[in-house]
């Protein structure tokens, strides 16, 4: 069994481009709060690549060298927004 390593970030946008990934899985989204009130969204993801496969990855979603399928992004970008809302709704509820 290959050992998995973790993978975090705040960009929504690339959150969906790393969970259409095959080698990449959704984990968990936490919400950390901010001195200055309110919180920052962070999505954490599980993943096998190497660190320098993961950084060429990111690299190329930086630069516009990635493409994925629209249907598929939608999809998984409306999955990730339901997340996001069950988070926000259970932190105030606190």
């Amino acid at each position: 069994m290959e050992e998995k390593s973790e993978v975090q970030t705040r960009d929504t946008e690339e959150a969906t481009f790393l969970w259409l990934q095959p080698e990449i899985e959704f984990k968990n989204v936490f919400l950390r709060s901010r001195s200055t009130g309110g919180h920052t969204v962070v999505f954490v993801f599980e993943h096998i690549l190497t660190d320098g496969q993961l950084s060429m990855l990111r690299n190329d979603y930086y630069n516009g060298k990635t493409l994925v399928e629209p249907k598929a992004h939608i999809r998984r970008l409306e999955d990730l927004k339901n997340i996001l809302h069950e988070a926000l709704r259970s932190t105030k509820e606190k």
